[in-house]
């Protein structure tokens, strides 16, 4: 079984912009993918974070550990 070490953790609280609005949750699941482009050759990798019960996919630029962080960040 392959392991990767993510920036986030599975439950840890962020915050984020949801429906125009600032929003925290815990963090559900994590998808992380790697991969040859067959473009390039080069090898990619990506991990997509999913908070709470919202069907978004939120990429770690789009997460916060704050809500001072997030509101900065705009």
């Amino acid at each position: 079984m392959m392991t990767h070490k993510t920036k986030l953790d599975i439950c840890e609280t962020v915050w984020f912009m949801h429906n125009n609005k600032a929003c925290n949750g815990k963090i559900k699941k994590i998808c992380y993918a790697k991969y040859t482009s067959s473009f390039d050759d080069d090898v990619h990798e990506s991990e997509s974070y999913y908070v709470d019960d919202i069907k978004t996919k939120f990429e770690f630029s789009d997460l916060f550990p704050t809500k001072e962080e997030l509101i900065d960040s705009l």
